[in-house]
């Protein structure tokens, strides 16, 4: 997935004029060189304008349930340079759940409450300058891969025009944001840059109803948010533990389920089998980033995964949790962050890689990885009918 880095750069070309004067010395009259750059006329052209600083503007998208989280900074390309690394920081550690969302601060950064157009506001130093960074939602009623490519195009084309950059009229989502995480947890990234100043004259959507002020402090549990019953489209069946629940899809997601556990659910998403999405090893080290742990090589694909069966094909299974932690240093207890556990099954059928994904809080993803495991077995693809 390519990441957009589009630039707009303002070339001023400078032209020397050089001014000859003579002199000469007759009768005692006196000749002096004058130069005529020092002597203001009407005639006299105005000095180039300075070339205005590039602006950058980095922003995210965080898709949840029926909601869109928006994470975006806009400053002048050498500022937004220095906090780069830690917005990516930020970004990585948000978690969004509904209505809720929550994140890890980066260092040195600060946070206030928001107001009636965002859910909070970060402060970023960079030297001298503080920048925010802007936190909201808006509502997401997409249902399908289509709806939602034509959002995040919408979306990203309107920061374009705010960098005046002109639109990129792609309908394909890799053309318009880097994926993080993966399609169970997408969160898409953009990186512009421009000559616009990356922000509305006045507050888009004034009739958007008022966020909460605060961030919630922990993560929810998972609310079921639609009917009990598989939709007619979904290409298998399963019987459902007890406990568990359908709750409702995210964009490129096939299914999702809220688990006995709270802070845990499962997710199942399917991809063609060409490209990144079927290499073991990408997928591998993408989950193990997300869990904290180091990557593998490829030598350690094989024994870092789990044979198991999916309706009588073979598959694979990817168990992942942090490692034990240091204990704390003595002038005081560390920052307590979210452990995250994952565990997927990858079925490879018709051309097709499927993901079973149980992921979420480390506790809950533990407690819940054998009724996890015992529903996998359950799962029984339909019949394939010709179009």
């Amino acid at each position: 997935m390519m990441r957009i880095c589009p630039t707009v750069s303002i070339t001023f070309v400078c032209g020397l004029l050089a001014l000859a004067g003579c002199g000469t010395g007759d009768g005692g009259i006196r000749s002096y060189d004058v130069d005529k750059r020092a002597v203001a006329t009407d005639e006299s052209p105005e000095p180039p304008a300075a070339a205005a600083a590039k602006q950058r503007m980095l922003a995210a998208m965080v898709p949840s349930g029926s909601q869109m989280w928006f994470v975006k900074l806009t400053g002048d390309e050498e500022s937004v340079g220095k906090v780069a690394t830690s917005f990516d920081t930020l970004v990585k550690s948000l978690e969004a759940i509904g209505e809720t969302i929550k994140w890890t601060l980066p260092e040195d950064w600060s946070e206030q409450p928001g107001n009636e157009f965002r859910y909070a506001t970060l402060i970023a130093p960079a030297d001298d300058k503080r920048l925010e960074v802007s936190i909201s939602k808006l509502p997401y009623q997409g249902n399908s891969d289509e709806d939602f490519a034509a959002y995040v195009k919408d979306n990203v084309n309107r920061w374009r025009g705010q960098m005046g950059l002109p639109a990129e009229e792609s309908r394909e989502v890799s053309d318009h944001a880097k994926l993080i995480g993966d399609a169970t947890s997408p969160i898409l990234m953009v990186d512009l840059t421009g000559s616009g100043s990356g922000q509305m004259a006045m507050p888009p959507f004034a009739n958007m109803p008022k966020p909460p002020a605060q961030p919630a402090a922990t993560l929810p549990p998972v609310q079921p948010q639609v009917a009990a019953q598989p939709p007619a489209s979904e290409p298998f069946t399963s019987a459902l533990p007890d406990g568990w629940s359908r709750a409702q899809t995210r964009p490129m997601t096939m299914a999702i389920f809220a688990t006995k556990q709270p802070g845990a659910e499962v997710a199942v998403t399917q991809f063609p089998a060409a490209g990144k999405m079927s290499d073991k090893l990408w997928n591998i080290n993408r989950w193990r980033d997300q869990v904290g742990l180091a990557d593998i090589t490829a030598d350690e694909v094989d024994d870092s995964m789990t044979d198991i069966e999916i309706d009588g094909k073979p598959a694979k299974l990817i168990v992942l949790f942090p490692e034990a932690e240091a204990p704390a240093e003595a002038d005081g207890p560390a920052e307590q962050k979210p452990k995250i556990g994952i565990a997927v099954a990858m079925l490879d059928q018709n051309e097709v890689i499927w993901f079973f994904k149980l992921n979420g809080e480390a506790s809950a993803v533990k407690a819940e990885q054998p009724t996890f495991e015992e529903w996998l077995a359950t799962i029984k693809f339909k019949p394939q009918t010709a179009e």
